[in-house]
């Protein structure tokens, strides 16, 4: 999922994974319809933009993850898998009419496409063709010395949108893209409104599944959280010195006695200082690795223990990784979420948030942030399971948090039943929450989705 900068929409991709339908799609909220539900958890779709509006797209199956850029006017969507001539497709999307409609190019184009990119509202020029050989049609002349192995960028998942700051006080429009199969990121500028392949960075992991952008004393990371681990677990991705130098330059660290586990959530301050990581195995009801919400130092250290191969024996500057405090879940974590959160419109003092969803377990963590780690506040529960029917659905996947109208909404996206669980965290109290609606198609039959 992702919001609006205004907060008044929030795009959700449905990936289609069982392949019921011919497509996936990208389905467009509009957040004020959720909000006139004001507490009624009864499943509606009246929030869900229509097709005819323009609040739907089709898309390719096995959707990954989506971002809007820094402009606000597109989505960047990943998909997992390849076509029959080996290539990994991304979806670009444009957004109109204040957010409120979005288009994938000429939907009734059908020229130099695969069948089933044929079948989606996409057209040439909004799908992205990422090659085996690290070849990408957005950028035709790019070469590489780098031999890539094959399958290294099948499985895209990640995707990261931020604005890459220069000396001289201008700013490149990026977004990063990473992959299952592989600890690789690849990085595109946003140029004319479209994706440019700029280079391909190697974050020294086994796979990509998480990242987030932030800035850390004055230099600017991607912080990326490995899946498979045999070893190192997160690496820090320092971007300024990784594109002026040959190689990658990163700093990874592992999770201290979790080295089993993939990281299956990952978010960060808002200045870095504390990096919190989902942990645990990708395979589902898989015992013997435990469930975990790890929380890192991220403040920069001066040292000269690091992985980058290019500086062994230096001393430098670098985020520490070191391992806070680990807090027991109970259910394999699929996403993480910190939430900032200022005075109230009282002038009454927050603390800030970090959710954590458990998929296995049908739950939702919340905890506050604290010098120690993370304090444990409350968890929310299976809505079937509660006398008042409210709270999350069955396998809670996604979290995305915005705000409007003075109130901060934290939406799940729930996996199995094809629904959206919306909360209000407002209140002044950490544990104080409650639920304003359930976004849910009606038309999408639920009655067998588990297991």
């Amino acid at each position: 999922m992702a919001s609006s900068q205004d907060g008044k929409h929030l795009y959700v991709l449905s990936s289609n994974y069982d392949q019921r339908f011919n497509t996936g799609w990208v389905s467009v909220v509009d957040v004020d319809a959720v909000l006139e539900r004001n507490g009624d958890v009864a499943a509606t779709s009246t929030p869900l933009i229509t097709r005819a509006a323009g609040g739907q797209v089709s898309v390719l199956n096995l959707g990954g993850m989506l971002a809007l850029d820094s402009s606000g006017e597109h989505l960047l969507v990943s998909h997992r898998g390849q076509n029959h001539l080996s290539q990994t497709r991304l979806s670009w999307i444009d957004i109109g009419d204040g957010g409120g409609s979005i288009a994938c190019g000429d939907a009734d184009f059908t020229g130099d496409m695969t069948a089933q990119e044929g079948k989606t509202d996409c057209d040439e020029g909004h799908i992205v063709r990422i090659e085996e050989d690290g070849g990408d049609d957005t950028n035709p002349d790019y070469t590489t010395d780098v031999e890539f192995r094959e399958n290294q960028f099948e499985n895209a998942l990640s995707i990261a949108s931020f604005d890459l700051k220069s000396d001289d006080g201008t700013s490149r429009s990026m977004m990063a893209v990473g992959f299952v199969s592989s600890g690789y990121v690849r990085l595109y500028e946003i140029i004319d409104g479209n994706p440019v392949f700029v280079e391909t960075l190697d974050a020294a992991l086994t796979g990509g599944g998480q990242m987030v952008y932030r800035e850390i004393a004055g230099d600017q990371y991607l912080l990326v959280g490995g899946r498979g681990i045999d070893g190192d677990a997160v690496a820090a991705l320092d971007l300024t010195e990784s594109l002026n130098e040959d190689d990658a330059v990163t700093y990874a660290a592992g999770l201290e006695g979790l080295v089993a586990a993939s990281v299956l959530g990952l978010d960060a301050s808002p200045t870095g200082e504390r990096i919190y990581v989902g942990s645990g195995d990708p395979r589902p009801g898989f015992e013997g690795v435990a469930d975990v919400l790890a929380v890192l130092d991220g403040t920069a250290i001066l040292t000269n223990e690091h992985t980058s191969n290019d500086l062994v024996g230096e001393s430098v500057v670098r985020p520490s990784l070191d391992v806070v405090s680990v807090e027991p879940l109970l259910g394999r974590p699929s996403a993480v979420r910190y939430v900032a959160r200022g005075p109230d419109a009282l002038g009454n003092a927050r603390d800030d948030l970090v959710v954590v969803s458990a998929f296995d377990g049908d739950a939702l963590y919340i905890f506050v942030p604290t010098p120690e780690g993370a304090r444990p506040v409350a968890r929310i529960e299976l809505d079937t399971r509660s006398s008042d029917q409210q709270g999350v659905g069955q396998g809670p996947f996604s979290i995305e948090v915005l705000e409007r109208e003075g109130r901060i909404l934290l939406f799940v996206a729930n996996f199995f039943e094809h629904s959206l669980s919306v909360f209000d965290l407002s209140a002044a109290s950490p544990s104080d929450f409650w639920q304003v609606a359930k976004v849910q198609n009606e038309t999408i039959d639920t009655t067998d989705i588990r297991r």
